[in-house]
């Protein structure tokens, strides 16, 4: 056999080899998930990369990658079938019947008021106001008295309330509420890898209880810990005779990560509002999403009339904003 044959022979079949260990490997880490570091790691890559990398390769061998023809390519179309639906919310039937008005509820992290100062923050406040929210919840929110005089120079007599790190501190966050009625933090807590905060908006209906959650970003860090001591805190509230309507916040984590399982089932229950989107639930990065790591959990019992996902060039995350019937 000559070198120049031995190596076409390499050349076809060592990427063959790489692509079918990559994609057995991704698919792997997401039947397992994130019980390890390692596993951590893998989890976060995407899988419809890897499914496009293998149909494409299939396409420039004619379908002769694998010794099945065309095998390789269908392999790919399968796995990028199932990855695309892992993010892809179904459209739940809205809430009907309901005599009462809904509240519209709008989540998004806003990268501390935007890449480019004054002018992505009156670019983040206008968004905000288009979609017309009753309550606001922000993650990376930029310092108060900049956001409100910015916010009340279109919408004065708002009322908020602010978790953040305290100056000096080496993790930085900063949760803001804010709503056209009264509202008011009432609890905090510090997790393994990040913080949480109770809040109270005092609608005209009901009070709606909020509790929003920030997570640190850095990859290596397990997330599972923190989802654990989330669910447990909505046990307790509930022991306490508190009733959680509202988990919200960047989390950093996705959907699937270990310990989601247990804050679904905290309380009496909670759903995912991307739920009733029918759209593609990813939320980072907002140009090119590809990870569903901000969430707004709705507590079984609280209608949900409709939810949405939107975008703007200001901050890196896209943003929901869900109606719901408290």
């Amino acid at each position: 056999m000559s070198i120049r044959t031995l190596l076409r022979i390499l050349l076809c079949h060592i990427p063959t080899g790489v692509i079918v260990a990559a994609m057995v490997v991704v698919v792997a880490a997401q039947v397992i998930r994130d019980r390890n570091f390692v596993l951590a790691m893998l989890f976060y890559v995407p899988v419809w990369p890897v499914a496009a990398v293998a149909v494409l390769w299939d396409l420039l061998r004619l379908g002769r990658a694998l010794p099945l023809r065309w095998l390789l390519l269908c392999l790919g179309i399968g796995l990028g079938i199932i990855s695309v639906g892992m993010l892809w919310s179904p459209a739940r039937v809205p809430s009907a019947g309901e005599s009462r008005p809904a509240i519209t509820v709008l989540q998004w992290n806003v990268q501390w008021g935007g890449r480019y100062m004054q002018r992505s923050l009156d670019a983040i406040v206008g968004e905000i106001q288009r979609h017309d929210p009753q309550i606001i919840l922000l993650s990376e929110a930029p310092p108060q008295q900049w956001l409100m005089y910015t916010w009340n120079l279109n919408q004065p007599g708002w009322r908020y309330a602010v978790h953040e790190f305290k100056p000096g501190g080496e993790y930085w966050f900063r949760m803001t509420v804010l709503s056209r009625w009264p509202v008011r933090q009432t609890d905090y807590w510090r997790l393994p890898t990040g913080r949480a905060a109770l809040f109270e908006v005092a609608t005209p209906y009901k009070p709606i209880v909020v509790l929003m959650v920030d997570l640190e970003s850095a990859p290596w860090l397990r997330r599972e810990p923190s989802l654990l001591a989330i669910a447990q805190i909505v046990d307790q509230l509930i022991a306490d005779g508190i009733r959680v309507d509202l988990i919200a916040g960047d989390f950093n984590a996705p959907a699937r990560s270990l310990g989601f399982d247990a804050i679904l089932r905290s309380g009496i229950g909670f759903d995912r509002a991307a739920m009733w989107s029918g759209q593609w639930r990813a939320t980072w990065p907002s140009q090119f999403p590809m990870w569903d790591i901000d969430h707004v959990l709705i507590r079984r019992g609280i209608g949900v009339n409709s939810a949405g996902f939107f975008a703007n060039p200001a901050t890196d995350h896209r943003g929901q904003v869900v109606k719901i019937l408290p």
